[in-house]
């Protein structure tokens, strides 16, 4: 009778911890990532540095590192299909409230390449 009380216990901690671990994992992700998902961006880019990776292949580019070459102004104006990049709009137009959409651009904005270890040597020289 004390081990199926035990185990039933035991079951049950797992569960909870594996719960609120789920929970405090998502709770700690930045905004604009939980917006990127939600808004189903993830439908056609990937962000394999951010975990963000499609099973299929698109023609959409992968954005781990737009930061690099994109601002946030422009990249809000994009996806409300106000300018174009090389010549061609945005295929969806961004779909939510402002707050969302400064929040998804600057987060986007700070996806950039890592600096290689070669070149900051050569700055500081």
């Amino acid at each position: 009778m004390k081990r199926k009380y035990v185990l039933r216990i035991l079951v049950i901690s797992c569960a909870l911890l594996f719960f609120f671990n789920i929970a405090s994992t998502q709770e700690n992700e930045p905004l604009g990532k939980k917006l990127f998902v939600e808004k189903k961006c993830s439908t056609c880019h990937s962000i394999e540095s951010q975990g963000i990776v499609l099973k299929k292949k698109t023609k959409a580019p992968d954005l781990s590192h737009v930061g690099s070459q994109l601002k946030a102004d422009f990249i809000k104006k994009y996806v409300l299909k106000e300018e174009k990049l090389d010549g061609v709009a945005h295929m969806f137009l961004f779909k939510g409230e402002q707050n969302e959409l400064d929040s998804l651009a600057m987060w986007l904005e700070s996806l950039k390449e890592p600096v290689k270890a070669d070149t900051v040597e050569q700055k500081n020289q």
